[in-house]
């Protein structure tokens, strides 16, 4: 299938999506790093995961949604909604304090879906320590520390988080994902 002047595929295996999405992010200038699940298969740490999980800036977020957004427009149409589980919309005041934003994305009608976990602050690792190598993927040690794949790494109890406390934002999401939420309730 062609779009524009590249060559869609109809359907995407995860490690194709994960490529793709990817090359999206580069071309969009959003700086990422692919951990956890995909980043252990891609180690050779463990043999399959369901997810991607993605660490984005949140200073970068803006530019994720609108990419998005872009994609959702393109032909072929992706389609990007949030998952049915406890997560938190793709905003800065969110994301900055460790809340994690859980996504589908279908590439194209065909596609399967992709469940893809975006975050700005992983667990365990500082800022400063996030690096990533030239295809996207964070190094080892942020894997290890912010995953399920090593040993006694992943064993060590999550840092406390820089968060307010749990209360329900109150958000329309049915309508559109990418309609931003109201603050907190007072």
């Amino acid at each position: 299938m062609r779009a524009g002047s590249r060559i869609v595929p109809a359907v995407s295996a995860p490690l194709d999506f994960l490529k793709i999405f990817a090359g999206q992010l580069r071309g969009a200038g959003i700086p990422f790093a692919i951990t956890s699940g995909m980043a252990c298969v891609h180690y050779g740490l463990q043999q399959n995961t369901k997810d991607s999980d993605w660490i984005i800036p949140a200073d970068a977020l803006e530019r994720l949604r609108e990419l998005l957004t872009k994609l959702e427009g393109d032909l072929p149409p992706w389609r990007v909604s949030y998952r049915q589980i406890f997560g938190a919309p793709l905003e800065t005041e969110f994301m900055q304090h460790g809340w994690t934003s859980h996504l589908s994305i279908w590439d194209s009608a065909a596609s399967v879906e992709h469940k893809v976990d975006i975050f700005s602050k992983p667990p365990r690792v500082k800022a400063e320590e996030i690096e990533v190598d030239s295809e996207g993927w964070a190094t080892r040690h942020v894997v290890a520390q912010n995953s399920g794949c090593s040993t006694a790494a992943s064993r060590k109890p999550p840092a406390p988080m820089d968060c307010r406390p749990i209360r329900s934002p109150t958000c329309d999401r049915k309508n559109s994902w990418t309609r931003p939420c109201s603050r907190w309730p007072k």
